[in-house]
């Protein structure tokens, strides 16, 4: 473990693990073959030495604990399986060896009462001392752990090999060694089989009439400074949530209606000019963005152009312009991929939620293709479109389904809600998409500007001015495709929509937050994993039903509205019209007449 305690290489983690392993096994294999001891007591001890001396000198406790834990299970699911088999043909399958009767059933019950008793007499010996000292404990303690030691996969395991032993030393299968070690593992295994049942199922019934349970006053406690800390929680996330630009028009009732924990009254929100930048754009910034090649790709550019040799004009030649401008397009179309994640990580895109995430990622790709192999500008909003057409017509043949059944099932009043419907859900999921596009190019672009900013001062003003033309040059790229995703933006949804998916959308980036940070909590242990799995259902339950009817139900009401809204226009204009059709009449007689006494 020390010679592997290289804290800054991730795949020393790994490596240590396989030591982990490896050394255990390689413990009971010297010890059982060859030194002639006990293979399974040498892996305990050899496990109580490492907790002793090596603890500190493991890189990812985490991910070491985890890995042991899983290859634990099945080991142990599996050591109970086999050794439930062989305890079962060995002790009644008399072709092996002595076959258990009647009387040694009677032992077994008897042993398990003596192993009972015996551990109440260890525990009672010792309690004067762990009493006083650590953590301390009590009678009630004291009784549970007399009653819930369970004898469980040492003495399978112990049982087992002592049975193969025998066998290979004593080819009889009726000797009375054979026959020993029979009713030996016999009992060894009947005892593992009654703690299991007995003291296993009861131990919840124990714990209750012991007074050791969590009490209702502290499940309470543990409720309340919960709730405190999410209500801080969401209230400082919705804060900085309403601070964004994105969101500074948002229903604030929405929010209150569909996430917990949130105050009635909207937080305050500070002046504009001490607003610092949003979330999603901060964290991006914070991160090494994929261990930093963008950036020294930048640098590397830099390098190679003042070593180049560039005139005043900027450029020296188109090909070296038409190779910069390929650069700085690769690493900004890499710095928008990763700008995506980051929606991800922060709960802004949802991969459940439709396949926006998977659109923007397989646009970027796209995207790079055509730069790299065809060199073209940034078009990453065609391609984003292209797979939103798509979606689009997979929803309309799902809809058109509707046209199978026959007109006695379907009404007309049914048919119009159906397609109502989802006009409203094409409606969200493109103003998500173009949401989400708008605010990776953002975060992309002021990346992409700081790793500019880092080497003016390493490179001469003819340099600075050419990666200066250059940046510009992509960023106008990036908001030209912004612009047109605007553009359909307010072609296809109007403001009133528009607002009611945004809030609806900042609800669910709350929600999403809120998970995470209950997830931690859990982690931490203010929740118990019980009442950690019932928030985290409630809220789930508030992203995939309670928000999706919430916001269909909004935009039918918006779509109802102006429907009645225009309707009533229509019904003025008629209304306007009517008196005048005969004085139209009148007047084109009167012409007529002109027109005959002229001619």
């Amino acid at each position: 473990l020390r010679e592997l305690d290289r804290r800054l290489d991730r795949e020393f983690d790994i490596l240590q693990v396989v030591a982990g392993i490896s050394t255990a096994y390689l413990c009971f294999y010297v010890c059982d073959q060859h030194l002639g001891m006990s293979g399974v007591v040498a892996c305990v001890a050899c496990g109580i030495m490492v907790n002793a001396f090596g603890r500190g000198m493991i890189n990812d406790e985490e991910a070491f604990g985890s890995h042991l834990a899983l290859l634990e299970w099945l080991l142990n699911t599996f050591l109970f399986t086999l050794g439930g088999v062989i305890w079962g043909h060995v002790s009644f399958e008399n072709t092996l060896s002595y076959r258990v009767e009647g009387q040694t059933w009677g032992w077994l019950f008897l042993l398990y009462i003596l192993v009972l008793v015996i551990r109440f007499i260890q525990v009672l010996v010792i309690y004067p001392v762990f009493s006083r000292v650590g953590l301390k404990s009590d009678y009630r303690e004291a009784i549970f752990l007399s009653y819930g030691g369970l004898r469980g996969a040492v003495g399978v395991a112990l049982g087992l090999a002592l049975f193969t032993r025998v066998v290979n030393l004593d080819p009889d299968p009726f000797s009375e060694a054979r026959t020993n070690t029979t009713v030996l593992q016999f009992l060894g295994g009947g005892v593992t089989l009654l703690t299991l049942t007995i003291n296993g199922t009861s131990a919840g019934f124990i714990l209750r009439k012991l007074g050791l349970s969590k009490p209702a006053a502290s499940k309470e406690r543990t409720k309340i400074l919960f709730e405190g800390s999410a209500k801080d929680f969401v209230n400082e996330q919705a804060q900085m949530l309403l601070q964004d630009s994105r969101f500074e028009s948002v229903n604030y009732l929405v929010l209150v209606r569909n996430v917990p924990f949130l105050s009635s009254t909207p937080p305050h929100v500070t002046d504009e000019s001490a607003v610092p930048s949003p979330q999603p754009t901060r964290h991006f910034h914070e991160q090494v963005v994929d261990n930093g090649s963008q950036y020294l790709r930048v640098v590397g550019v830099t390098a190679m152009r003042t070593d180049t040799g560039l005139n005043d004009s900027g450029f020296s030649s188109d090909t070296l312009r038409n190779d910069m401008l390929i650069e700085f397009r690769t690493i900004f179309l890499e710095l928008l991929r990763e700008a995506y994640k980051v929606q991800l990580e922060l709960g802004e895109l949802d991969e459940n939620e439709g396949n926006t995430f998977d659109v923007l990622i397989d646009s970027v790709d796209l995207a790079l293709n055509d730069v790299q192999y065809h060199a073209k500008q940034i078009e990453d909003w065609k391609h984003t479109h292209s797979f939103q057409f798509n979606l689009r017509r997979s929803r309309i043949l799902g809809v058109s389904h509707l046209e199978h059944f026959p007109r006695s099932v379907r009404s007309v009043n049914s048919s119009a809600s159906h397609a109502r419907r989802f006009i409203n859900q094409h409606a969200q999921a493109d103003a998500l998409l173009v949401l989400a596009f708008k605010e990776g190019h953002a975060m992309a672009e002021a990346k992409l500007r700081r790793y500019v900013n880092r080497v003016d001062d390493v490179a001469d003003e003819t340099v600075r001015e050419t990666i200066r033309l250059a940046m510009e040059h992509v960023l106008k790229e990036s908001d030209s495709q912004v612009v047109e995703a605007n553009r359909q933006l307010n072609e296809e949804i109007c403001y009133a929509d528009l607002e009611i998916i945004l809030s609806h959308q900042c609800a669910r980036i709350l929600l999403h937050r809120l998970i995470k940070f209950t997830e931690r909590k859990a982690e931490d242990g203010l929740l118990s994993k019980k009442e950690a799995r019932a928030y985290l259902k409630d809220f789930r339950k508030r992203i995939d039903h309670d928000l999706k009817k919430s916001v269909a139900t909004c935009l039918a009401e918006e779509n109802l509205s102006d429907e009645e809204e225009e309707s009533k226009n229509v019904a003025a204009l008629v209304e306007e019209e009517e008196p005048n059709d005969g004085v139209d009449e009148e007047e084109e007689s009167i012409t007529e007449e002109c027109k005959v006494e002229e001619s």
